[in-house]
């Protein structure tokens, strides 16, 4: 198989007519291999006109048809656009064929997925026992109604249910704490009358 970028040469431009004035003269040949090497290379754009190019020779293979001007400083060499489209219609017929060869007798087993196909046989069998124990696992219960991190709260551990909130604690002292300062004297004056006037002291 041919490697890296190339342009090809018939040995049929020997006895071709075109090539009669030109196959001859080592200028002319030597020149119309280099435009096509340009033109290969721009394909399919028209290859621009090298600076250096011998007038002579390019005169002489426009005469013969081998190489067509395109305006002023851009060329194209004649055939070449046919060729590539061989080339690249053979190309795909090769890699179509390839391809049909390898999937003639695809079944749906050989419809799997990448990693199913590529997978060793050890490593097919963990993913069916994979996909059976998934399929055998219930699943989880749905969430209950004002449980956290799926635990239910009861009474008991509920702080707004039982009365120990920080916040419910201290409204329950600011409602029964004396209101008044008449509500605060009387009840020293009951606590003295009770324990004596020392033990307020």
């Amino acid at each position: 198989m041919t490697e890296g970028a190339y342009s090809r040469v018939y040995h049929s431009i020997i006895g071709d007519d075109r090539f009669a004035t030109i196959y001859g003269d080592d200028h002319h040949l030597a020149w119309w291999l280099r435009l096509l090497i340009g033109a290969d290379q721009a394909y399919p754009a028209p290859a621009p006109i090298p600076r250096s190019t011998r007038l002579a020779s390019l005169r002489a293979l426009v005469d013969c048809g081998l190489v067509e001007l395109v305006g002023v400083d851009h060329y194209r060499i004649h055939g070449l656009d046919a060729e590539r489209k061989r080339r690249s219609a053979q190309g795909m017929a090769g890699a179509l064929a390839r391809w049909s060869g390898r999937n003639a007798n695809a079944t749906p087993v050989a419809m799997r997925t990448h990693t199913e196909r590529n997978a060793p046989p050890d490593a097919k069998e963990m993913l069916d026992e994979t996909r059976r124990v998934r399929d055998e696992i219930p699943p989880p219960p749905p969430a209950q109604r004002g449980a956290r991190n799926g635990l239910p709260r009861d009474g008991g551990t509920n702080p707004r249910r039982n009365g120990t909130s920080p916040r419910q604690v201290e409204r329950e002292i600011d409602r029964r704490a004396p209101q008044h300062l008449g509500e605060i004297v009387a009840g020293i004056a009951a606590f003295q009358t009770k324990h004596g006037p020392e033990a307020a002291s």
